[in-house]
């Protein structure tokens, strides 16, 4: 296999004064590749201060890359370590536009994103980009607001949090945004454990969305009663569910349940505490 790689340096003038550097690690380039989900900028002296998705050792950040490409349901971007050492590539399954508020200085760390027109703010008015890495588009996210009170969900003895449709949410959702408000959950004892969205040590996801009959709408794909949302972690400030199939009508005054896995499950919840407060949107 031919590994491809270059690297080009120029001044990019910012709001931010840094040297960046675009890393295209490609493995048998074609014309069928995607080039926005090829190609990292360097943040010079910043890091993306996020759980760790994967924690390798590789001899440098191009090698970095090419790691998180390879695992891309995983990774969304990386931090590199400035000086060499063990454990210098730190794997992340977000980026800086969703969690923008732990993007910083560091004197330790460069971030590297997958490039995106959202580098450049196209959205206007304070409206979120959302980055669409596959097709190197975007999407400026306009959301409704779908509760009136906050919306509590415990982790066992089926402690669900619920919100109805309100008139201006009657239509075809294209997706669900929670957003975190506060409280933890989690799945042990151990206060360790406590997150916003989920449990154990990794950044897997426990958090669905039922109908009233309890029957799972978001995630669309999940098999167990935690798994992988690609850029989010259990800890994020806030989830976005996706209809992967086709947009889902609701019509005003549709109850919707939010469910921790576990409690939702009937399983191992005996030892489950904590309670999550959120917010709900929906993209329509």
């Amino acid at each position: 296999m031919k590994l491809t790689v270059m690297i080009t340096s120029y001044v990019f003038i910012a709001a931010i004064s840094f040297l960046p550097r675009y890393i295209y690690p490609c493995i048998d380039p074609s014309p069928q590749e995607t080039v926005g989900r090829n190609i990292f900028l360097e943040h010079r002296n910043f890091v993306l201060n996020v759980p760790i998705s994967i924690l390798l050792t590789t001899y440098d950040s191009t090698a970095c890359a090419l790691e998180c490409l390879h695992r891309s349901q995983r990774c969304r971007s990386f931090n590199f370590a400035i000086n060499p050492g063990s454990g210098n590539c730190k794997l992340l399954s977000t980026d800086k536009y969703k969690d923008e508020e732990e993007f910083k200085p560091s004197s330790f760390y460069n971030h590297y994103s997958i490039t995106s027109p959202c580098e450049f703010k196209p959205c206007k008015n304070g409206v979120a980009c959302h980055p669409l890495y596959e097709s190197n588009e975007f999407l400026c996210e306009e959301w409704i607001k779908l509760n009136k009170n906050r919306v509590c969900f415990g982790a066992k003895n089926d402690a669900y949090g619920s919100f109805t449709i309100p008139p201006i949410g009657h239509g075809y959702l294209k997706a669900l945004k929670l957003v975190y408000r506060s409280g933890y959950v989690t799945c042990k004892k151990t206060p360790v454990l406590r997150s916003h969205w989920g449990c154990e040590v990794d950044s897997k996801i426990s958090i669905f969305v039922t109908d009233n009959q309890n029957k799972v709408q978001f995630p669309q794909d999940y098999s167990r009663s935690s798994y992988i949302l690609p850029g989010y972690h259990k800890n994020s400030t806030e989830l976005v569910f996706s209809a992967l199939f086709s947009p889902l009508f609701v019509r005003e005054g549709m109850e919707f349940r939010i469910w921790y896995g576990e409690d939702y499950k009937n399983g191992k919840e005996y030892d489950n505490s904590g309670r999550t407060c959120t917010d709900v949107y929906g993209f329509y």
